[in-house]
């Protein structure tokens, strides 16, 4: 995890830890749904365009695409590793 966040995640790791959580849990249920903003919001209880903007701020944040296709199973597997560390391992960015 600590290899591959930086490299897959550095947009995402340099949110504050409630916004890099939210949005890193609807980016890896975004992919998993393949990429069904209406699958998506029923699995995370949000409404589709709510799943929509998340992803619309994804996307200006890693100016374009989160993940190549030759990279997306690694994103998605940092992704997994990142929700999944207690907070307190994954830090907050320098104010």
């Amino acid at each position: 995890m600590e290899a591959a966040a930086p490299q897959y995640l550095r947009p995402l790791m340099e949110q504050p830890s409630p916004r890099r959580e939210m949005l890193a849990e609807t980016l890896l249920t975004y992919f998993n749904s393949g990429g069904n903003a209406v699958v998506t919001g029923r699995q995370l209880h949000i409404h589709p365009q709510t799943v929509r903007y998340r992803i619309r701020v994804i996307h200006e944040m890693f100016g374009g695409e989160p993940a190549a296709p030759d990279t997306k199973l690694a994103t998605m597997i940092a992704l997994n590793s990142m929700l999944r560390l207690t907070p307190a391992a994954v830090p907050d960015p320098p104010a």
